[in-house]
């Protein structure tokens, strides 16, 4: 079995009913669900939440709803918590060769990307998961910044120039490639979910060795109001429209 589990609660304080916003005529949450649904090789879709609005348009996708208890539903719960939590749900019924993870604010995904993914786990056993990307070499950690330990008028290299093995260049090409986890999704095999607390942190559903798909960069989990054009244009980017999908 390949299943595919979406997450998303209904208490946002960023950017209020984030994951029933209409983009493009469709509730964000439902492109994760049709990018699963439409998958040649996705057999099961599954929905955590503690929101009635957000588990009755999963379940119109034919999806499972796991209403999440209550020590999962706080500002202060991590969503690998909630993940964990499905994951072994679901694995306590049937075998899982792979989950498809997705985010309920989190749209710029498509089929062909989680079919690709499926498909390079299969090939390459010795991936843990493969996650979508996008290349962002402006953002390259040469470039970050944080508050000095001195002065919090002063800033300081984020990560000490000695650990980087090239020159330091204001050139952005002189910067090893620089990709970013964009929300989009996560496929991973369902052991590496077994104990998450030997995978590579922060992103503990993502195992230990993390294979990439590229995607276009603009698209990521919308917290904030600013992001909601961003994702517009990806997904007309991406081939969506008011009254079409590329599936």
């Amino acid at each position: 079995m390949i299943v595919s589990m979406l997450f998303g609660r209904g208490g946002s304080k960023g950017l209020p009913g984030k994951n029933i916003k209409a983009i493009l005529g469709r509730k964000v949450l439902e492109y994760p669900l049709m990018a699963c649904k439409n998958s040649k090789y996705v057999d099961e879709l599954w929905c955590s939440t503690d929101c009635k609005n957000i588990a009755a348009v999963a379940e119109s996708f034919g999806a499972k709803v796991v209403m999440r208890p209550d020590e999962l539903c706080t500002d202060e719960s991590l969503i690998h918590d909630a993940i964990t939590h499905c994951a072994k749900l679901i694995m306590a019924k049937q075998k899982v060769k792979y989950f498809v993870i997705t985010l309920c604010n989190a749209p710029n995904l498509t089929t062909h990307g989680i079919d690709k993914a499926i498909e390079m786990l299969n090939e390459h056993r010795e991936l843990d998961s493969v996650i979508s990307v996008a290349r962002y070499d402006m953002y390259a950690p040469e470039r970050a910044r944080t508050l000095s330990d001195k002065s919090k008028l002063i800033l300081k290299p984020y990560v000490s120039f000695d650990k980087f093995d090239h020159k330091i260049s204001c050139d952005r090409s002189s910067h090893h490639p620089t990709f970013f986890a964009d929300g989009g999704f996560t496929v991973v095999r369902s052991e590496s979910l077994v104990d998450i607390s030997q995978n590579t942190p922060p992103f503990l559903w993502m195992g230990k060795n993390i294979g990439y798909f590229e995607q276009a960069p603009g698209g990521g989990d919308i917290d904030y109001l600013w992001q909601v054009p961003m994702l517009e244009q990806w997904l007309r980017d991406a081939g969506f429209t008011e009254t079409s999908t590329p599936y």
